[in-house]
């Protein structure tokens, strides 16, 4: 290893040890830009719904926190932990859910008479708008519910007799 001869004044493994780091530097550079980064999401980012408020956001967290204590340490006290965490979780998702779904539909109720404006606002902002718009022919559409609605016969033959007596059955009870 080469010296480095700004460190005339330590001791011998000072001076290795300096003249090492040059090289451990260039080698985590090098690492660095080879290595791809992993995307670490925000919860800002990801879209949970309108109803997802703070204690759904606190249980989450502590659901993902039992989660990762389970996997590292698989033991029955974080199993049950988890299981906990898992119900907490659920339980407050569908409460949640439930109230702004209460809400929704009051506030409909009561614009629906008063306030049309915020009657139409309100179930623009619930239904889910497609941006895809389904482009068929007026023939193409005829000749759909045509072939649709093409009934073939078919003849069902049965050994039936139809005159109230059947003779196969008698002969078969005697």
């Amino acid at each position: 290893m080469p010296r480095n001869p700004n460190l005339k004044g330590t001791n011998r493994h000072q001076r290795d040890i300096g003249a090492f780091f040059p090289y451990i530097e260039d080698f985590v550079k090098s690492l660095k830009s080879s290595v791809i980064a992993v995307k670490s999401t925000d919860l800002k980012d990801i879209y949970l719904g309108p109803w997802f408020d703070k204690t759904c956001e606190e249980k989450r967290r502590l659901f993902h926190k039992a989660r990762k204590s389970y996997n590292r340490f698989k033991n029955e006290a974080n199993r049950t932990c988890l299981s906990v965490a898992s119900r907490n979780y659920k339980s407050a998702m569908d409460t949640s859910f439930k109230q702004y779904q209460d809400k929704i539909t009051s506030d409909l109720r009561t614009s629906s008479k008063s306030d049309t404006k915020k009657f139409w606002n309100i179930l623009n902002r619930c239904t889910e708008k497609s941006d895809q718009s389904i482009k068929a022919s007026i023939a193409e559409l005829y000749n759909y519910f045509k072939e649709m609605n093409e009934v073939e016969e078919e003849v069902i033959e049965t050994d039936v007799n139809l005159d109230g007596v059947n003779l196969e059955d008698n002969n078969e009870i005697l």
